[in-house]
């Protein structure tokens, strides 16, 4: 297995995102491998894929749905690749699906929003896998049972390996009701009220 301390990094990772390269690298060490990482929004899963890459140590191919997020992996290569990789991070090609470029002999191919792979663009990168592959899924949301799912499974294997949301909220790593607040401002004579119910709620 493969230990958290083992882990390189100039930047410290969370705990849980120790845990989760940790456990994807060592599936990932077996011959042929693949699984996918499922975590939420905001739980670093890029950040997570290219300390995962470090270990695995091979070229690496990122395959997004959008240009988009071509863009922004290729931004956020600059600020994880050396807390990752150190002084010689290896050659990253960046592309969409729809862009069907073939993959370097023997690299570790990182498919971001792995559920869009429930239809042809995954029958396309299943077939240009080949036994000297590695695949690393990304995503949000697996395709449980949806339309496609053989495929998914095919491509990622049946055992993901999860980072889970309600131990981040806890931690205060993820606030999801904050698209639900509106801040206003309170006035004078609404003060005394406000600072009552504060003093209530610390004494719960």
């Amino acid at each position: 297995s493969i230990h958290s301390e083992e882990i390189p990094a100039t930047e410290r990772l969370r705990p849980y995102q120790l845990r989760a390269v940790a456990q994807c690298a060592f599936a990932l060490k077996q011959e042929s491998a693949r699984t996918c990482l499922v975590a939420p929004p905001g739980a670093g899963k890029t950040r997570c894929a290219f300390h995962i890459a470090a270990i695995v140590d091979r070229p690496i191919e990122v395959r997004v749905p959008t240009r988009a997020l071509v863009n922004q992996w290729k931004t956020r290569a600059e600020v994880y690749f050396l807390d990752a990789f150190g002084k010689n991070p290896p050659l990253i090609n960046v592309s969409t699906y729809a862009a069907k470029k073939p993959f370097a002999s023997g690299s570790l191919i990182i498919l971001d929003e792995a559920h869009h792979l429930v239809a042809t663009w995954g029958k396309d990168i299943l077939n240009q896998l080949v036994g000297s592959h590695k695949v690393l899924g990304l995503t949000g949301t697996p395709p449980y049972g949806n339309r496609g799912w053989n495929t998914f499974v095919e491509l990622l294997g049946s055992t993901p390996i999860e980072i889970f949301a309600p131990p981040l909220v806890r931690d205060g790593h993820l606030a999801p009701y904050l698209d639900l607040v509106w801040p206003v401002l309170s006035t004078p004579e609404e003060t005394p009220e406000l600072w009552e119910l504060d003093q209530k709620l610390n004494d719960l």
